[in-house]
């Protein structure tokens, strides 16, 4: 018997146990979150199981435990990367809102459509984890995703009021509702919907980021 074999440390992923080697370590909770990822294309988040996720992953169910405490962490890991790449997108759109004379319905609209399509599978796996659950949870900062948005647009609204761009009597709270629901719902009915009436590609067209920014300007604008 090789000294491999008696550690334990064999490269079959089915026999890995404990800590993983030295060498092995980088970039094993990012392949662990890709094949989560992978996985929910298929199935929904209760129907996977450790096996499931590691066998996709190429390694075994204790590298999970070792990395994410488990399922539900692994979940909280994809579902936190997703919440930085909103506040990102966010920043940048309040830069560019910021520094630009016009068009700046298009730059918010383009922003959320972008937001709620590029980020649909979190969308769905936060929507289907945490909005029905005990409100002890709901204190999660996860439980914050639909929080940062609206704040960021309020913000923005605000500012565009100030400025002149916007009507001064302009419902802050109802129009960023009203924004959020021009770009978010549509997704959620992809959902629902069969593809003859809506589908990514009819979302991510131009044209309907066109007329929705008509749609809201006509409501926003003096």
């Amino acid at each position: 018997m090789s000294a491999t074999d008696m550690n334990g440390d064999s490269d079959n992923p089915e026999r890995q146990r404990g800590r993983p080697r030295r060498d092995q370590r980088g970039d094993v909770p990012e392949t662990l979150i890709r094949a989560l990822e992978q996985l929910l294309t298929q199935k929904p988040a209760d129907a996977l199981t450790l096996r499931d996720i590691a066998a996709v992953a190429g390694t075994s169910p204790e590298m999970v435990r070792y990395y994410f405490n488990g399922k539900e962490g692994l979940i909280g890991a994809l579902l936190d990367e997703s919440l930085v790449r909103v506040r990102d997108r966010l920043d940048r759109l309040a830069e560019r809102v910021a520094i630009a004379d016009s068009g700046h319905t298009q730059h918010i609209i383009a922003c959320l459509s972008e937001i709620y399509l590029q980020e649909r599978l979190a969308g769905t796996l936060f929507n289907s984890l945490f909005v029905h659950v005990r409100s002890a949870r709901r204190q999660d900062h996860r439980a914050g995703r639909p929080d940062t948005i609206i704040a960021a647009l309020h913000d923005l609204i605000n500012s565009l009021k100030a400025r002149g761009h916007y009507r001064a009597c302009l419902d802050t709270n109802r129009t960023a509702i009203m924004m959020m629901s021009l770009t978010g719902c549509p997704v959620r009915l992809l959902e629902t919907l069969d593809q003859q009436w809506i589908d990514e590609q009819r979302l991510a067209d131009p044209q309907w980021a066109a007329d929705v920014t008509a749609m809201v300007e006509a409501f926003c604008c003096a």
